[in-house]
């Protein structure tokens, strides 16, 4: 699995991420995700999805963490979303 994220510390970028749960390895990425009023939209590259494809079973999820608390998920929680998107 992987996880593709973005972390703020009081309103500023601190990392911009993809995670490999396998390897336990982070790639830090260049850039900054877009951030307009409470959405935020990132680009990753298609690199950062390893063995994933279109033909593969997955499932993609977002949550919105503070102080190491999920405070708030996408629609219908974990893992509740088809891969491709």
């Amino acid at each position: 699995g992987r996880q593709l994220g973005a972390k703020y510390l009081d309103g500023k970028q601190i990392a911009y991420f993809v995670f490999d749960f396998d390897t336990s390895e982070q790639t830090n990425l260049d850039g900054s995700p877009e951030v307009s009023g409470k959405t935020i939209d990132g680009t990753f590259p298609a690199s950062a999805l390893g063995d994933l494809d279109p033909g593969d079973v997955a499932s993609w999820s977002a949550a919105f963490n503070v102080n190491g608390d999920d405070v708030g998920t996408c629609p219908g929680g974990y893992e509740s979303l088809p891969f491709p998107g």
